[in-house]
């Protein structure tokens, strides 16, 4: 049975793997910042996605199209070192 429901972005939650059950939060369209190098030294960071339905969804196949981009935020960093050391000054 096919079907072109679709269900608001706001409804597909997410959250680390490592982080506890009560962290899920909002899809959204914003860039999201997830993780660094620091954190992850394996290299392998790990997410977590869930629907929220309820009882009046109507019964079908749903698709979620998720894009990931992966920045290196390194530039940055660097800014943020030189504000916070101008303003120790």
């Amino acid at each position: 049975m096919s079907n072109n429901a679709t269900i608001p972005i706001q409804k597909i939650q997410w959250k680390k793997s490592i982080d506890h059950e009560a962290a899920y939060r909002p899809l959204s369209y914003e860039k999201t910042w997830v993780g660094s190098s620091q954190q992850y030294k394996n290299g392998i960071i790990e997410l977590n996605f869930r629907m929220m339905l309820s009882w009046t969804t109507y019964p079908g196949e749903y698709s979620v199209p998720i894009e990931l981009i992966v920045e290196d935020k390194s530039h940055i960093s660097r800014k943020r070192k030189l504000i916070k050391t101008k303003q120790d000054n």
